[in-house]
């Protein structure tokens, strides 16, 4: 089972997104945080074409693998924040079949391992 999050809560408190690219991020943590998401499922929710979303994103200087990543290592960091959860734990929760892959993300993101992230908080 998932455990709820403080940015969870904060996320389905927010007020209404302002522009497009602030709600395909909103739909795509969303997605994240339910562990199902991809374009198809994105421009399935916005009820536009994946093509659309893709030329909207480029539009805004970013792509969706960049909207992907960002929402992914915001989640990492909720749950990494989480009292006993693990860096094995938090990968398989964001959908990474190996930790390894999970920590070369995160590392080349924030510059620093999950571990090391871990310790400081």
């Amino acid at each position: 089972m998932q455990e709820t999050t403080r940015g969870d809560i904060v996320r389905e408190r927010a007020p209404p997104p302002k522009t497009m690219l602030h709600s395909i991020c909103a739909v795509v943590d969303m997605q994240v945080a339910d562990r199902n998401v991809s374009l198809e499922r994105l421009a399935q929710a916005m009820n536009i074409g994946p093509r659309s979303i893709q030329r909207k994103l480029s539009t805004s200087g970013t792509s969706f693998r960049e909207v992907l990543m960002t929402a992914r290592m915001k989640r990492a960091c909720e749950l990494l924040a989480l009292q006993d959860s693990t860096v094995a734990g938090v990968a398989e929760t964001l959908g990474y079949n190996e930790p390894g892959n999970f920590t070369r993300a995160f590392t080349t993101y924030f510059g620093k391992s999950p571990s090391h992230y871990l310790r400081q908080v």
